[in-house]
């Protein structure tokens, strides 16, 4: 009767995991697109890590300053220093110094998006394998299967230390801080993943046997509180900063210049009281909004699943059914994790495109004029959120390159205008004053 009940047991958990793995695949196909553009961008990016490294070679051959590239500091120097443009224009060594300096910062966002999505696959295997298979050893099966999830975990929390790290300004301390948390979370599976054993039962119905995981151990438990602890400071740490508004990395995008003429003025204060403009809702704070969502969800969903799990890894004592609320977890906490890196591009154009419908339509309401948007806005990969400063003084958006220098993901070459103009400006019947967007790279004459 016994191994009866266990066989029920088991064929319950079968359909939960047989449900979770549907979802994974689902998952996996409809962002295959993403996929293939990531790849595509990796691709990108080690040819740009070549072409640079030869371009570097060849300036510290023939250029007087090229000594000095490989001195970071005097690099980042030459990067942000603001001259003339008549002085760029007739310097070809001071632009190929420039577009030298600028280096884009490696791709470890998309490398955990690409790892995370994998990982879920080899669960996905392992748990076919286990589940509605006859393996021969059943502790190196489940021992594998917790293994991937751990490694999964740790890839999909890793995007959203890194979010949380870019989110307080680069500071050291919360980076150590989550580092730590992260650690001891991935110890304590590490430990868990070592210490698990199995059995094999026979069937009664079946000739062949199954494997039946072995009772949990509370410290289990333990490890999906750490989980909880996780998540509760990541949005904890996300809350604080984008409730405060002191992120410098989100607040330094647009500087205003404003006329001092009344009425430009009083045109000025209209512009920016209709709603969503580039006054009210700019670009750091469509990404402050979409980071503070994104999190949320990611929290709540994640944070009920672990839940769910630590106290059923508490309270119920029986090996089988204490495991029907894990593969849940394996199936919600990447794929979450994955989304709320690949919907961000999506997001982002959405509310920029909601932005502009939104003021041409309060522009034509008022009778004031026509509304026509000099914009041109390119999505930054919502990746490159993750990995590190941009060119552009916004981390997270920047206004559209010349098309060459977008297809081919090169820096700005040394020419006649050495690096180009980046200006948004949004023009109406009246006078306007102008947005200007502030960037290291751009050099600006002062009066």
């Amino acid at each position: 009767m016994t191994e009866l009940s266990n066989e029920y047991k088991i064929t319950i958990l079968r359909y939960v995991i047989v449900s979770w793995t549907v979802i994974c695949f689902w998952e996996h196909l409809i962002w295959l697109g993403n996929e293939f553009r990531i790849w595509r961008d990796l691709y990108a990016y080690a040819q740009h890590v070549v072409r640079r490294n030869l371009t570097r070679s060849a300036a510290e051959l023939s250029s007087p300053v090229g000594n000095d590239l490989n001195d970071k500091t005097a690099a980042r120097r030459l990067y942000s220093r603001r001259t003339s443009n008549a002085t760029l224009v007739n310097s070809a060594d001071a632009c190929q110094s420039v577009a030298l300096a600028g280096q884009r910062p490696p791709p470890l966002g998309r490398l955990l998006v690409i790892l995370v999505r994998y990982t879920l696959l080899v669960c996905t295997a392992l748990s076919f394998i286990n589940y509605l298979g006859r393996p021969s050893d059943c502790s190196s099966i489940f021992t594998a299967l917790w293994a991937a999830f751990a490694a999964c975990w740790a890839f999909g929390s890793a995007i959203f230390l890194i979010r949380v790290y870019i989110i307080w300004d680069r500071s050291r301390r919360v980076l150590a801080f989550f580092l730590v948390l992260w650690i001891a979370t991935l110890g304590g599976w590490a430990y868990d993943v070592t210490s698990y054993k199995a059995y094999t039962e026979h069937s009664i119905a079946w000739p062949d046997s199954w494997c039946v995981p072995a009772p949990d151990t509370k410290f289990r438990a333990f490890c999906w509180g750490l989980c909880l602890v996780f998540d509760f400071s990541v949005l904890t740490a996300t809350l604080i900063k984008l409730r405060s508004g002191r992120s410098k990395k989100l607040n330094k995008a647009f500087r205003r210049r404003r006329s001092t003429s009344p009425s430009d003025e009083a045109k000025f204060d209209l512009e920016c009281a209709l709603p969503f403009t580039p006054c009210t809702t700019t670009r750091a704070s469509i990404t402050k909004q979409y980071l503070l969502h994104s999190n949320i969800a990611y929290f709540g969903i994640a944070f009920a699943v672990n839940l769910t799990c630590f106290v059923v890894e508490l309270t119920v004592n029986d090996s089988v059914l204490s495991h029907i609320p894990s593969p849940i977890a394996f199936a919600l906490n990447p794929v979450l994790a994955v989304r709320s890196v690949l919907v961000a591009e999506n997001y982002i154009r959405c509310q920029m495109e909601k932005a502009e419908q939104a003021q041409a339509q309060q522009v034509s309401r008022a009778g004031i004029g026509s509304f026509s948007p000099q914009v041109s806005w390119e999505v930054c990969d919502p990746l490159e959120v993750l990995v590190g400063k941009q060119p552009a003084s916004s981390p997270f958006l920047s206004v559209a390159e010349p098309k060459a220098a977008a297809s081919a993901g090169s820096l700005p070459r040394a020419s006649a205008s050495c690096l180009p103009s980046r200006r948004m400006s949004l023009s109406v019947s009246f006078p306007m004053p102008e947005l200007v967007e502030e960037n290291p790279l751009e050099p600006t004459a002062k009066a």
